[in-house]
């Protein structure tokens, strides 16, 4: 007869995907949630609406467990979350792109987060994931689609592709597998001692991730 172990499932997982170098890292379990009801969190983080961190770095996460380590773990939230943050952390700096934590009480939130842009739940991921760089000319179609819903709104002028174009060096975006996700200019006038910062978008997938505080700084 074999000899039994008693292995962690959590723990497993982990082990596997940094082995593989796997892309995703998925976590399934009822209601995981990092809010400031539950956890002290740095000032740099950035909550969705209804007070969850929908995505956070590396450094934050090493924040996060650094921030909760003395307090009590006997918290539910904090005894079921913070092992799996660190094991997300490990997962991370093994060479795993992104560990997502869910709440398996939402139907079909696998394939949700697989096939659709709207994440939910929590995302911990390695500084490959998401990166600002310049605008090339092949990104103005994605640039133009992304402003378009805010120029129809009001919220920014309209511009063509030409002017893009024209304009090209002024503008960054922000490049997530391959898809444009938000955008921004810096424009300068006269003399080049003045500057307006401009034609910031941002999809609405991202809009609680931090993601118009790095354009704009």
């Amino acid at each position: 007869m074999g000899k039994p172990y008693n292995i962690s499932s959590a723990q497993l997982a982990e082990q596997i995907a940094s082995h593989l170098k796997a892309q995703k890292l998925f976590y399934i379990l009822p209601n995981p949630k990092f809010s400031r009801d539950d956890f002290a969190l740095p000032d740099t983080v950035h909550l969705s609406d209804d007070g969850n961190i929908p995505a956070m770095t590396l450094g934050e996460a090493e924040q996060i467990l650094k921030m909760n380590a003395d307090q009590n773990c006997l918290q539910d939230q904090k005894a079921r979350l913070l092992p799996l943050l660190e094991l997300a952390q490990t997962a991370c700096k093994n060479g795993v792109q992104r560990v997502h934590i869910l709440d398996g009480n939402l139907d079909g939130i696998l394939p949700c987060e697989i096939f659709s842009g709207i994440g939910s739940g929590t995302m911990v991921y390695n500084n490959g994931y998401g990166d600002l760089r310049a605008m090339q000319a092949q990104d103005i179609p994605s640039v133009l689609s992304l402003m378009s819903p805010f120029v129809q709104k009001g919220i920014l002028l309209a511009r063509t592709e030409a002017q893009l174009k024209e304009q090209l060096d002024n503008y960054i975006v922000y490049n997530v597998d391959g898809g444009i996700h938000a955008c921004a200019a810096l424009k300068f006038y006269g003399d080049l001692t003045q500057a307006e910062i401009c034609a910031v978008a941002v999809d609405p997938s991202y809009g609680n991730m931090g993601v118009g505080p790095k354009l704009i700084n």
